[in-house]
């Protein structure tokens, strides 16, 4: 399941959720956010209760995505225990967005 992520419920959800979390940032404007959208629905498939999988409208949540924004749309961000682990900018296989959270998992010791 893909949770939706915004000003409200940001940083509540960063401080309280124990584990891997991956927030993509991304817009209904931008051309490959549309193009993402089936391997995110798959990611969040293959990895549903392992990991926390949200979304942020830079549109509607400039604050957040300024605060994180790299330059390129979609951008993808990894937390454990409220701080950012790693991130990943622009179109993503899916085979290398498994590859990063696999990686990520396993050094957070959260392979469960």
């Amino acid at each position: 399941m893909i949770i939706k992520l915004n000003k409200k419920n940001f940083e509540s959800t960063l401080n309280t959720h124990r584990g891997l979390i991956m927030i993509e940032i991304g817009a209904e404007w931008c051309g490959s956010c549309v193009i993402m959208e089936p391997i995110i629905n798959k990611v969040s498939s293959d990895y549903e209760g392992r990991i926390l999988i949200g979304t942020v409208d830079a549109a509607a949540d400039e604050t957040i995505a300024l605060k994180y924004y790299s330059g390129r749309l979609p951008v993808y961000l990894f937390f454990t225990n409220g701080h950012i682990v790693d991130r990943v900018s622009g179109m993503i296989s899916h085979k290398k967005l498994s590859s990063k959270i696999d990686e990520l998992l396993n050094q957070t010791g959260n392979q469960s």
